[in-house]
């Protein structure tokens, strides 16, 4: 029994260290080929700013580039997704507001007319790497804003407790799929069509490199942020 036991554990750690070479292989390859496809996304971009800026354009090409622009934006994202989950940095740390975060965040995003943003609470300077708390509320405003059919509204709320600083962003979505909630912040796991399932990864990430914490919970849908208000 006890060689058996001992045959059994050798066999998990080996699985177990095939399964971690084969994900950093493949984070690695998906990094390599996400910078690579920057560049090109870059020049599409531009030419077609220049194409806008000294063309008369019909209707027709307008609809063209509107589409254009909106599959750039979304392989865009997708490719920073990627990016920001693979690449480990270190923090850049200085005292920002946070409704200079999140309202640069919330201008980062396409929201629906038909969708409303509120902020709520005072605003609270936090000591944060300002570029990678903005990636996370990009993300979750994005989570929100896509959850929401038609007409609905996200309320961002900002809170001081036992020094830390609490967002907690609520949405009037259809929710998260029971099925995907206790994995919810895992990489690869993803309810759309069209998402690479990295964002609420890079955004648990990132918030505990500052050494916070994020959580998530159903009907209402509410993502709640902790971070510290001084760096440690």
């Amino acid at each position: 029994m006890k060689k058996l036991f001992e045959t059994e554990k050798s066999l998990a750690e080996a699985n177990a260290r095939i399964k971690n070479e084969r994900l950093t292989a493949i984070g690695e390859l998906a990094a390599s080929m996400a910078h690579d496809m920057k560049n090109p996304l870059g020049t599409i971009q531009s030419g077609m700013d220049i194409i806008r800026r000294n063309t008369t354009i019909d209707p027709q090409i307008g609809e063209v580039i509107q589409r254009m622009e909106r599959a750039v934006s979304r392989m865009s994202h997708q490719v920073e997704d990627v990016l920001n989950f693979v690449r480990t940095t270190p923090l850049s740390l200085k005292p920002v507001s946070l409704n200079t975060i999140i309202n640069s965040a919330i201008k980062s995003v396409e929201i629906p007319r038909t969708i409303q943003v509120v902020i709520m609470g005072d605003d609270v300077t936090i000591t944060c790497d300002e570029k990678k708390m903005e990636i996370v509320f990009i993300n979750l405003i994005l989570n929100s804003t896509q959850s929401i059919p038609g007409e609905g509204k996200i309320t961002i709320r900002i809170n001081k407790a036992n020094g830390n600083a609490v967002i907690e962003i609520e949405d009037t979505g259809l929710g998260v799929p029971q099925s995907v909630i206790s994995d919810i912040f895992k990489p690869l796991v993803t309810t759309k069509q069209k998402g690479t399932g990295l964002g609420l990864a890079s955004c648990k990430n990132i918030v505990e490199q500052h050494g916070g914490s994020i959580k998530f919970q159903n009907n209402p849908t509410i993502f709640t942020v902790t971070i510290p208000i001084h760096a440690n």
